[in-house]
């Protein structure tokens, strides 16, 4: 190596452990006046808020991976954030619409538009030094909320609704898995899911409508009204037992699976026209999936 090249690298070292000291120092002396370095929750995490006023009426998310809690009948409507690193997101409000994007592109990184969230260097070490907590976001939701759409668009995410009845339509785009907990989702839109593998679980609940695009789909819906369905996936399970008579409905079932409708085994393809114009048809392309669609009438 040329001497030239060992004075630089000497004096990068120790740009580098000065700057260290300077960070440590200053951290002590911001903790010894009181100041706070690091936006967190009450229980340490790193956290962001950001509400949803009156005018907006769409949610965009995107994201890696995340818990994703939809929380009804609040006070307010906002937007929590957990433990997603400083410096990698871009969050902004325009127009009717709030954007979270976890992979901004190289222009916003560039330009800093968009609401680049950048707080300094300190996030960026101390988020780099120390183990990723779970990442969560909570949508919550006052009755009066203006929203309409709620779009998720991620590698993989758990859905869970809780006392949801505000009218929006929910729709999760993801490559790898996604997951929804829907036993207290009681509005009456849609939900609809891409991705490989899909799971949804619901319970005495209503929802206007499902759609779900999968490899592997596995549904277990109990007592759910449900006005539409147009789901389609290679394997898995469906099974629907709803809370009213499904003889006014239309059918379109088909799988190579086992197909049972109101208790008995049925020929696949199954195909029936709505009694009218006023009632949809069931449509349920399973590949191989099993597929059991029940009433539960007393």
């Amino acid at each position: 190596m040329k001497p030239i090249s060992i004075v630089f690298l000497v004096i990068a070292v120790l740009m580098i452990l000065g700057g260290l000291f300077v960070c440590s120092l200053a951290k002590d002396t911001a903790e010894t006046d009181g100041y706070v370095l690091f936006r967190e929750s009450d229980a340490g995490e790193s956290y962001v808020r950001q509400d949803i006023s009156e005018e907006i009426s769409k949610v965009e998310l995107v994201f890696a991976d995340a818990k994703v809690r939809i929380v009804g009948g609040e006070g307010a409507s906002y937007l929590e954030f957990f433990n997603f690193r400083e410096g990698l997101y871009t969050l902004s409000a325009a127009g009717k619409i709030i954007t979270f994007d976890e992979m901004p592109n190289i222009d916003s990184l560039l330009s800093f538009q968009g609401g680049l969230s950048f707080s300094g260097v300190r996030y960026l070490l101390r988020d780099g030094l120390r183990r990723q907590a779970e990442r969560q976001i909570v949508v919550h939701l006052s009755p009066e909320a203006a929203l309409k759409v709620l779009s998720l668009s991620c590698d993989s995410c758990e859905v869970t609704a809780q006392k949801v009845v505000t009218q929006f339509d929910l729709n999760v785009k993801a490559s790898k898995n996604v997951t929804f907990d829907l036993k207290e989702y009681r509005t009456a839109c849609a939900v609809s899911a891409e991705a490989p593998a899909v799971e949804i679980d619901a319970v005495d609940g209503y929802v206007n409508g499902i759609t779900t695009e999968a490899g592997k789909l596995r549904i277990d819906a109990a007592n759910l009204y449900i006005s539409t369905t147009d789901i389609t996936a290679e394997s898995g399970s469906v099974r629907l037992l709803i809370p009213t008579s499904i003889t006014p409905f239309g059918l379109d079932l088909e799988t190579s699976g086992k197909l049972r409708v109101l208790g008995e085994t049925t020929d696949s393809p199954c195909k029936k026209e709505p009694y009218s114009e006023r009632f949809s048809t069931l449509r349920i392309h399973g590949g191989s999936a099993d597929i059991e669609i029940d009433e539960l009438i007393d």
